[in-house]
Formats: structure tokens, sequence, C-alpha cells
């Protein structure tokens, strides 16, 4: 099982009840985390002082950027991999078909565990 206690989590949340529970429940397992941000443009910002490890994108981010855009500019500028919530899916995300900003399965197993969530990214864009 991964610890993720070495993770710092980026939440993108904007849906303050939602990103409470995210919050709530990282914290509750020890894991420390940044945000909640509602934009692509403060996910970004908060990425360079925050310094976190992985992101979670739970809905759609507010602005120009979708979730997997976002994703992207995480990864590539920042080396911040992201697991997205089946929410933040938008139809332009569902034809993106790289996937070199995911986070990789033994984050993914550990933010499932510790979130108590299941959604599958990976099978909605491929």
């Amino acid at each position: 099982m991964l610890d993720m206690t070495s993770e710092t989590v980026l939440v993108v949340c904007n849906d303050s009840k939602l990103a409470d529970e995210l919050l709530e429940a990282l914290f509750r397992n020890g894991v420390d985390a940044v945000g909640p941000v509602d934009s692509a443009r403060m996910a970004l910002a908060v990425a360079t002082h925050g310094q976190p490890t992985l992101a979670v994108i739970a809905n759609p981010p507010t602005g120009r950027r979708g979730a997997v855009e976002l994703a992207q500019a995480l990864e590539r500028d920042w080396g911040i991999r992201s697991w997205i919530l089946d929410d933040a899916v938008s139809e332009r995300d569902r034809t993106a078909g790289d996937l070199a900003w995911s986070a990789n399965p033994r984050q993914i197993e550990g933010l499932r565990r510790v979130l108590g969530r299941s959604d599958e990214i990976d099978a909605v864009c491929l």
C-alpha cells in the first residue's frame, strides 16, 4: 500500500462542499494539501509556491482550460501529475488520448483509498 503522507496534493475544485470533503479526507489520512482553487490559472500559480507533488482535479476548472489541459500544463511546467475525477471531464477532454500527465497507478490507488473514490479517467479518455 502506498504511503500518501509523502505527497502534497493540489485540490482543484469549484464546489465548496466537495472541496471541504476532499480536504477533510486528505488531512484525516495525514496527507498535506494546498487549495482548493477553482481555476486553472490559480492552480498553476499555486503550483509555483505550494510545491504540490500531485493534483486532484475534482470538477471542470473555471476559465479557458479544461481539466485535461490543466493536467497537461501542470505536468509539462511543474512535473505535477494529476488524477482527474469523472465529474471534471468535459466533452473536449474526452478526445485527449495523451495520458502522460496522469498520476501513476500507485498514486491513483493511494488517492482512491484516501478519498474513498473509484473514478476512472483513463477509461474515459482512451
